[in-house]
């Protein structure tokens, strides 16, 4: 039997939705196993007084089951494109209390007009083909609830408990985390004979689009459960791909800083007045150059490779047909805003640069040669005229 209070859960519960991960904290080159890993996750749970009833759900198939990793220094963050370390099978969730007034002081805001409308959160983490996605949902909160910000509460207090102790692991996230919606689900509202029972509506509106997610009707407690997990599981493949993508983009674009970088330095105009240190500069000039024509080439190959496998896992999710999907005109509208590095311009300054650096090099030779081929002529026009010159008897 549902009680009031968890029948009003089951109509209808809201969530938000970001990409957390717990990164392990680097001291010394060591291999670890997957299982050490999962220990050190349920200890810096268990270590914040305000988590509660953590359940991590780590169950290696045979040929995994000793998966080993490797830390030789200190590992990647996943503002730099990586996930580390990224387990093959694994979720875990777990509950935390964050008083109002913390939240407040997290938010900026007062007490009174904070919007998660809950002291009481329920966090889910779940690690999909491409990488960790994290539901946040506000336990009990009421019409007016945002859950986007309770996504930001938890971000943000977590990372403040785990700063202040000694623990093995630190709080990872990609942006935005908050994903830009709010979620809501509706237990049994509708049925689309096209969708069947989980659906989706997404209405896109400035700020965070609201997205509102039919679920089959429950007749008990378990079914709701079992109707939410399979809802996260399917959501999470392609809430994957979407912060998989932003990772990569991120990795482009530092990257790309560091091309612009180069591509600055060569063109900037030298201030060394010294002729023969300008002439060196111009040597070293080349040799950057050369280097920069590399790291094109190289930067236009990943590039490549990256629009194969986004088609590529794009296809397995939305052409497959294989199981619903929920988000597609927002990974659509993701797709399309993928940013387009200017290659092609980089590449004409360089050749340019290459050239008047080339024809530079060729006219100081010239004149260095000349100089050096008046030079040997004055001295052998001052040896000869410099010569005795021998009488005749």
């Amino acid at each position: 039997m549902i009680d009031n209070q968890e029948q009003k859960r089951i109509k209808r519960f809201p969530f938000g939705v970001g990409c957390l991960h717990f990164g392990i904290k680097y001291t010394k080159p060591r291999k670890f196993k997957a299982e050490s890993y999962v220990e050190d996750l349920r200890k810096t749970l268990n270590a914040i007084d305000a988590v509660s009833d953590v359940n991590i759900n780590y169950e290696p198939i045979h040929k995994i089951q000793n998966e080993e990793f490797e830390l030789s220094e200190k590992p990647p963050k996943m503002d730099d494109g990586s996930v580390f370390p990224l387990l093959s099978i694994i979720d875990f969730n777990f509950k935390v209390f964050v008083p109002s007034r913390i939240q407040a002081d997290i938010m900026g805001e007062d007490e009174s007009t904070f919007e998660t409308e809950s002291e009481h959160f329920m966090v889910t983490n779940m690690y999909p083909y491409h990488g960790p996605v994290t539901f946040v949902e506000p336990i009990d909160s009421t019409e007016a609830t945002s859950p986007s910000n309770s996504v930001v509460v938890i971000r943000e207090y977590l990372e403040r408990q785990i700063n202040e102790k000694d623990l093995p692991l630190f709080l990872d996230f990609t942006g935005p985390s908050p994903f830009h919606a709010d979620f809501f689900v509706e237990e049994g509202k509708s049925k689309d004979e096209k969708k069947g029972d989980f659906h989706s509506i997404i209405t896109e509106q400035i700020g965070y689009d609201h997205v509102a997610l039919n679920i089959p009707k429950c007749k008990n407690q378990s079914e709701w459960e079992s109707s939410k997990s399979y809802l996260y599981y399917l959501l999470s493949n392609e809430l994957g791909l979407y912060y998989q993508i932003r990772r990569e983009q991120i990795a482009q674009s530092n990257q790309w800083e560091n091309i612009e970088t180069a591509i600055n330095q060569i063109v900037r105009p030298s201030t060394v007045k010294n002729f023969v240190y300008r002439f060196f500069i111009k040597i070293r000039k080349r040799s950057r150059i050369r280097k920069l024509f590399h790291e094109i080439a190289l930067f236009r190959s990943k590039l490549l490779s990256f629009d194969y496998w986004l088609e590529s896992s794009y296809r397995n999710i939305y052409k497959s047909g294989s199981e619903e999907v929920f988000l597609k005109i927002l990974l659509d509208s993701e797709k399309a805003d993928l940013y387009k590095f200017p290659t092609s311009d980089a590449l004409d300054i360089v050749n340019f640069e290459e050239e008047r650096a080339t024809k530079t090099f060729e006219f100081k030779g010239w004149l260095i040669a000349a100089a050096f081929g008046s030079l040997i002529t004055w001295i052998a026009q001052f040896l000869v005229c410099s010569t005795p010159s021998s009488s005749v008897f």
